[in-house]
């Protein structure tokens, strides 16, 4: 598993990570993407979505994890992952039973996430089968 985070450091509150898994049997490589905040900044969790030069795109909420924060996991589609290396404009959107937030990430914000799922895919794809030998 390889983990890349943005914002801030991981699992702080408002803080955005980048997570790959390679399945070694099928070869599959997915990404998800990680939102956590505050325990006390939301009543419930419904989940994430980015708006990617005007095209809005929801992330499949795969998992949500309670402890002294709130951590929301939902996978990103391989459309979704070329898109965001392609947008000049990203909007973060996170949406609970009360309200919705939207986040303009500046430019160098976007630069930055662009660059760390990048860096991401290109790890993901550098990693090869691994091939357990029984003695």
């Amino acid at each position: 598993m390889l983990r890349i985070s943005f914002f801030c450091s991981e699992g702080d509150a408002k803080s955005l990570n980048f997570k790959g898994i390679f399945k070694n049997l099928s070869f599959e490589k997915t990404i998800f993407l990680d939102y956590y905040l505050s325990s006390f900044e939301v009543s419930f969790p419904i989940g994430v979505s980015l708006r990617l030069d005007g095209t809005w795109f929801n992330l499949r909420k795969v998992g949500t994890e309670y402890s002294d924060s709130v951590k929301i996991s939902s996978s990103i589609s391989a459309e979704a992952s070329d898109k965001i290396l392609q947008a000049k404009e990203i909007i973060f959107s996170f949406s609970s039973r009360e309200k919705t937030t939207n986040q303009l990430l500046s430019h160098s914000e976007t630069a930055k996430f662009q660059l760390l799922l990048k860096t991401l895919k290109e790890q993901l794809n550098a990693q090869t089968k691994l091939n357990i030998l029984n003695p």
